[in-house]
């Protein structure tokens, strides 16, 4: 999960994997003690509100090398 995260250029990559693992084990939790089958679409739309609003690398953002901060990731 972390490099699928890390491929959209989000900051904390490791931090938004975890979030988005325990959102999916909750949502997992929550659909077999529901006996809810389609529970996930609640999961869903909370981790494209947490994707959308994940902070983004430079380099993701389309800013050029000499404008990006000190020892920000090329």
């Amino acid at each position: 999960m972390t490099g699928l995260v890390d491929e959209l250029g989000v900051q904390e990559p490791e931090s938004l994997a975890e979030q988005l693992v325990t959102l999916a084990d909750g949502a997992a939790s929550r659909a077999m003690v529901l006996n809810d089958p389609d529970y996930g679409h609640h999961a869903r739309t909370a981790a494209e509100t947490l994707l959308d609003h994940a902070p983004r690398r430079p380099d993701a953002l389309g800013i050029p090398d000499a404008d990006r901060p000190p020892g920000s990731r090329p």
